[in-house]
């Protein structure tokens, strides 16, 4: 598929000229896990666009980068709320307070829709391919003795590689899990401790 191939040439370029260098030179983004990520990625777009530029490259570059937009947002969000709330703190104007309170809720709405796109899209949808579509897909022609000796390195290391990332994405799930559950506890020990002072203050 052409369109497949210009997927991954456009995926390779952006992670190569972009997401890569972009995460090593910010101390903030230069994490294991995202840097084995857009490597990993790399690798599969560079396989995709041209050595097996198959119809799935629509699905792992297009269909499940759909979680990567509500993301994207929040990121952007976070950041100016971050600016916002320092400038605000400098400032003590009503407005700039406002403005760093309203990009705080953008930010948290943003936030909430990413996770709902990332558990749907990455952490089931992506595992549901997968392991019921793709692996069984890949065997299927690897078993064959019609398939050509050429394709069936890329063949193989797209296979692993998706089995790869299935593993990473339910980390990150388990991650955001537990990244959940301590917010929501600290919310609800600031909720006592605020209910406590209100008893005291009565």
């Amino acid at each position: 598929s052409n369109s497949a191939r210009w997927l991954g040439a456009m995926l390779l370029g952006m992670l190569v000229a972009w997401d890569i260098p972009t995460s090593i030179a910010i101390p903030r983004l230069r994490k294991p896990d995202v840097l084995t990520h857009h490597i990993a990625m790399a690798a599969v777009a560079f396989v995709g666009a041209f050595f097996l530029p198959t119809r799935y490259g629509f699905y792992y570059m297009g269909v499940a980068e759909l979680s990567s937009i509500p993301l994207t947002a929040y990121d952007l969000f976070e950041r100016s709320a971050e600016v916002a709330g320092v400038e605000s703190a400098s400032s003590g104007t009503d407005m700039d307070k406002a403005r760093a309170k309203r990009l705080r809720s953008i930010r948290d709405a943003c936030r909430a829709v990413a996770a709902v796109a990332f558990v749907v899209v990455r952490a089931f949808d992506f595992t549901r391919v997968t392991l019921t579509r793709f692996v069984p897909d890949a065997l299927s022609v690897l078993g064959s003795a019609a398939t050509a000796a050429s394709f069936r390195l890329p063949i193989q290391f797209m296979l692993v590689s998706s089995v790869g990332f299935v593993g990473l994405q339910l980390y990150w799930f388990s991650l955001f899990i537990r990244i959940s559950r301590a917010q929501s506890a600290r919310e609800k020990r600031k909720a006592q401790r605020e209910s406590r002072k209100a008893a005291a203050s009565e």
